[in-house]
Formats: structure tokens, C-alpha cells, sequence
């Protein structure tokens, strides 16, 4: 791990924090005798150490995962009972205290950087509930998920209902909270869809972070501009609003800064598709323009119909005169042509992604 940090790890109980690689943090739940079930403690633990994930500028994706066979069994139920015994809290209290929501995950939308769950075992009650806000969900086989809340006589308080509705639909959600019955982590995958990949128990950390490297190897500017377009996008039901908020948000005004596009450039020869229309495409111009040696700088206009051919062709064209250089464009612009987003996958086109 060659990580640098602004400020050192912080000190906890009940996580266990280790960098696997270079920008990845990995977050394990460390409450194996008690099933990782939530405390105070541990719950004020992981708010410490995401807020200074969120502001350490060399971590770009975090994963969380729990020790032992179980990921997480919710919220500690002997703590629980032992408050309600006393009148000492309920649930719109809980919700007040802790705005971030269940172990200050479930309902945190202030962090603009990817988190990765490893589910391992069960994710029982607020178990779900975190992980349903978390962008990208991989369980091992013998995993199993419930929101058992109307069993004990209480709801899932803390963002879940919402979340699962969303994700999986109205009758789906109503399966599996009204009979708050489990559910496999194929079901979880095949028929709920809040998994996004199902393996076996000993593949579970390395494919997450594989995940995660596969996060950080695009631009870290441009990936929290879209979780932050992703979380606009739950919190606004209209498209025009969620897209106006998108692009006047700081992490979009960052993606379209000289350093961000200065990473991606390097001393390649540069090719600029752009629509003289497009106010998006006039910024990456002018920001380019600054950055490339002329000598190196190729501008190609396409006209309102072009799109994806005109590109095309420029690569048949060169395609017998060696490598072909890096080309930057209008996300919007590519148009969805299978052959170029292949390219882009081998990495023969970098995509500026402008809007």
C-alpha cells in the first residue's frame, strides 16, 4: 500500500481498517462474537472513519465487509431492548440523532466516492438497510439477506423501505418486508437485484477489489461526479432537475478542470471531436487547448448528424498509419456505437466525459 495521507487513519474499537491497495479502504466490522450487530459505539466508529475517508484526497473507493460468518446482524437487539425497557429512545429519535442513517451508512448521501459491500453470510435487519445505499453489492454464495422488522414489531426506519421499492419494486419490496422472510443471495441477485454479483465464499474480498481497482483506474473526478448525479437522481423524481443539479455540482465543475483532463492526457497526441453547438464540448476545447503542444492537438468538428460515424471513419483512416492517438469526446456524443465503446474498453479511445 503506497497510499499517502493528509492525516493519519483514525483510531477505532470496533473496525478493523486495512489498505489492500493503492486508494482503496477496506472496512470490516469487527463485533464477531456479537455477529458485527450495531452499537453506538461502532456506529460512531464508522462516522469517524468516513468522514475522514471522505476528505482524504488519496482514497477513492471504500469497501465494507464483516468479520466472522455473519456481515451484519443489524442493530445489537440487547441494547435495543434494554432502551426501550427504559423509555430512553424510539425510532424518531434514532432518525433525528443520526441523520446518516443506520451505522451512519444507510441514509449517507453526502459522500461523493464509491462504496463496494462484500457481503459475507447474512445481512440481517439494518444489515440490508446499509446495504441497499451502497453503490455496488458483491455476496458470497451462502450469503442470505432479511428485513425481519415486522416480526419483532417494528419497520425498517432507516432508509430501507424506500430504497428496496426503488430497487426492486412494489410487490418485490412488499415480499420481503410484509413476510419479512430471507432470502438467498441468488434471489438477492436474480429476482430483488440489490446484488450485483454472486461468488464463492473465497473469491469474496478479491473480487470486490478488483472492483474497486477497476473504479480507480478511470478518472476519480469524473466517477464522483457520477455517484453525485446518481444520488441527485433518487433524491429528484424529475430528469431536467436531477441533470441541472448534476452539472452545477462542485464535483462536475471539478471533472471539467485542467487537472483532471491533465491526468488523462499526458504527452499523447490528442484528437477533439466536439459539436460547435455544445457548450460542453466548447469547455473541453478550451481547457485542451491550454494543456496540448499544437503540434500534438487535433480538432475534428462533427455536425449535428455525424456522431459515431464520423468517428468511425477517422479510425479506418488511420487505423493502417500505426497507433492510433487518444481521442477525447462528449460522452453524449459517442451515440452508443457498440464497435467504439469496445474500443474504449481496450483503451484505444479515452472519453472525456463532459456532460
Amino acid at each position: 500500500m503506497s497510499t499517502k495521507f493528509g492525516s493519519k487513519p483514525p483510531k477505532v474499537s470496533w473496525l478493523k481498517l486495512d489498505f489492500p491497495s493503492e486508494h482503496i479502504l477496506l472496512i470490516t466490522l469487527n463485533r464477531p462474537k456479537s455477529l458485527n450487530a450495531v452499537s453506538s459505539e461502532l456506529s460512531n466508529d464508522l462516522e469517524v472513519v468516513l468522514s475522514w475517508f471522505d476528505a482524504e484526497p488519496g482514497l477513492w473507493v471504500v469497501i465494507v465487509t464483516g468479520e466472522g460468518r455473519v456481515f451484519c446482524a443489524g442493530a445489537d437487539l440487547k441494547i435495543w431492548d434494554s432502551n426501550q425497557t427504559a423509555g430512553k429512545k424510539n425510532e424518531t429519535d434514532s432518525i433525528a440523532k443520526f441523520p446518516n442513517g443506520f451505522a451512519n451508512i444507510s441514509r449517507r448521501t453526502i459522500s461523493s466516492k464509491p462504496m463496494i459491500a462484500a457481503v459475507n453470510g447474512g445481512a440481517y435487519g439494518g444489515g440490508v438497510e446499509l446495504i441497499l445505499n451502497c453503490d455496488l453489492v458483491i455476496a458470497s454464495e451462502l450469503s442470505q439477506f432479511a428485513l425481519p422488522e415486522v416480526k419483532r414489531g417494528v419497520i425498517a426506519a432507516q432508509g430501507g423501505i424506500p430504497r428496496l421499492a426503488a430497487i426492486s419494486g412494489h410487490q418485490l419490496a412488499s415480499e420481503m418486508l410484509l413476510l419479512g422472510r430471507t432470502i438467498s443471495a441468488q434471489e438477492a441477485y436474480s429476482r430483488f437485484g440489490f446484488v450485483n454479483k454472486v461468488v464463492p465464499s473465497n473469491e469474496l474480498l478479491s473480487t470486490a477489489i478488483e472492483w474497486a481497482q477497476e473504479i480507480i483506474n478511470n478518472s476519480p473526478d469524473a466517477i464522483m461526479a457520477t455517484k453525485r448525479s446518481l444520488l441527485l437522481a433518487q433524491q429528484f423524481g424529475n430528469v431536467e432537475e436531477a441533470t441541472l443539479c448534476a452539472v452545477q455540482s462542485l464535483e462536475s465543475r471539478r471533472a471539467y478542470d485542467g487537472d483532471n483532463i491533465r491526468d488523462l492526457i499526458k504527452n499523447n497526441k490528442v484528437v477533439i471531436f466536439s459539436k460547435s453547438w455544445c457548450p460542453f464540448c466548447k469547455k473541453a476545447k478550451a481547457t485542451l487547448k491550454e494543456l496540448t503542444p499544437e503540434e500534438n492537438l487535433k480538432i475534428l468538428e462533427l455536425d449535428v448528424e455525424s456522431n459515431g460515424d464520423a468517428i468511425q471513419a477517422y479510425l479506418l483512416e488511420k487505423s493502417g498509419q500505426g497507433t492510433v492517438p487518444n481521442i477525447y469526446i462528449a460522452q453524449q456524443h459517442i451515440g452508443g456505437n457498440d464497435d467504439l465503446q469496445a474500443k474504449h474498453k481496450k483503451g484505444q479511445i479515452v472519453s472525456l466525459i463532459t456532460a
